[in-house]
């Protein structure tokens, strides 16, 4: 089993977009990325906007070959209505999700 980290804090994005593959299944888990509006009170700056872009592009690609997305909570960061990452990283695949009516924390109701 190999298990890929392809989006984290650690690596310039907010994200936890994780890739684990088996010889029977490639799984996509989270996949999206998002950076703060303003972290201590300052907007990103261009460096992090190529690199939410890169890591974007990165975990879209990954997407076409995956059989299975997991999405296990709606914040950005986890999962991405389309505003970054085409939504058709979706079609064809087995999808697990979090029951996105029931149990939901305030801030992921105002994103739905």
């Amino acid at each position: 089993m190999d298990i890929e980290p392809l989006a984290f804090e650690s690596l310039g994005v907010r994200s936890q977009a994780t890739l684990v593959e088996t010889k029977d299944v490639r799984i996509l888990i989270d996949p999206a990325v998002s950076l703060a509006p303003r972290r201590y009170g300052l907007p990103p700056r261009q460096i992090e906007v190529d690199r939410l872009r890169e890591l974007a592009k990165s975990i879209y690609e990954e997407a076409k070959s995956a059989d299975v997305i997991i999405i296990t909570h709606y914040h950005y960061d986890h999962h991405d209505p389309g505003y970054i990452i085409p939504l058709d990283i979706y079609s064809g695949k087995t999808l697990y999700i979090k029951d996105p009516i029931n149990f939901i924390n305030p801030s992921q109701v105002r994103i739905r």
